[in-house]
């Protein structure tokens, strides 16, 4: 398996810094396969994309602690629902040496319902964390084609291991079920934010630590055709890099990015622009330093 071109090839949390890790896996969807090949893609694109931050005045090849695990992969004789579970107990044996003072970690899906892993394992680490869901969906429905375990019920999940002090933020929802939606409107830690403004607000008042998940149909399908559940109506990239821009230095502690799926956009503007807000949350994450 090929690197990031900007990473470390490494097998383990070891060295402080920022970890990527590949869950090349779309048996959660049951539309518009093919974010299984995302991984591979994006670093493949890593190869020609321009390394220098204009909007951070940062470079990738100047930061020294990227590393890159590679991919969890499930056996590929067992089906959808075996290999969910064989993505988890993998994903929780590597793991076991994360520290989140010293590492921080972005997986890339892959489908939505990979983000359960990353989800659950900082929720264990952070009593206090501030989860932003940016997406066109809630994913809050409670079983999606017989499937408990899918793109679309992830954060339903995600939801019921909630302390009190562990909250939802969703921005750039446009599609729900009815009933999905009323249970994030009556769920007391789960919070649909209306306006940047608003995010914005919400961010900068909030100093506990923050995980950003990050569903690529957030974006208008002009921009990336190539995802399952494209929904009109989304956001552009300058929004993203607006978004970021509001958390303080070591104020995001992790991210997933998922639902890329490179066969779905035979041009690749889908993976040229997915890998460039990668390249921007890199460095941001990057940027804060480790102990």
């Amino acid at each position: 398996m090929n690197a990031f071109e900007f990473a470390q090839k490494i097998g383990s949390f070891n060295e402080p810094g920022v970890y990527l890790l590949g869950v090349p896996y779309d048996g959660g969807c049951e539309v518009g396969r093919g974010a299984r090949f995302a991984p591979s893609a994006l670093r493949l694109y890593s190869k020609v994309n321009e390394t220098f931050s204009i909007q951070q005045n940062l470079c990738l090849s100047d930061i020294s602690s990227i590393f890159d695990l590679g991919d969890i992969k499930a056996a590929a004789s067992l089906n959808d629902a075996d290999a969910y579970l064989d993505i988890k107990e993998k994903f929780s044996d590597l793991t076991q040496n994360f520290a989140p003072e010293s590492h921080c970690l972005i997986t890339l899906g892959g489908d939505h319902s990979i983000a359960i892993n990353p989800l659950s394992l900082y929720k264990s680490h952070f009593n206090k964390l501030n989860i932003l869901h940016l997406d066109a969906h809630t994913d809050c429905i409670d079983d999606y084609m017989g499937k408990p375990h899918s793109n679309a019920t992830v954060f339903r999940h995600a939801s019921k291991e909630l302390n009190e002090d562990q909250h939802i933020y969703q921005y750039g929802i446009r599609a729900a079920l009815k009933d999905e939606y009323n249970y994030v409107k009556n769920h007391p830690q789960i919070h649909i934010v209306e306006s940047l403004a608003g995010l914005e607000e919400m961010i900068s008042s909030n100093n506990d630590p923050w995980y950003l998940s990050i569903d690529v149909d957030f974006f208008d399908p002009a921009f990336v055709p190539g995802t399952g559940c494209p929904v009109p109506g989304g956001q552009d990239y300058n929004t993203f890099l607006k978004i970021i821009d509001f958390f303080s230095l070591g104020q995001i502690v992790g991210a997933d990015i998922t639902e890329l799926s490179p066969p779905l956009d035979k041009s690749s503007i889908s993976t040229v622009f997915v890998g460039t807000l990668l390249k921007e949350l890199v460095i941001k994450l990057a940027n804060k330093g480790f102990k």
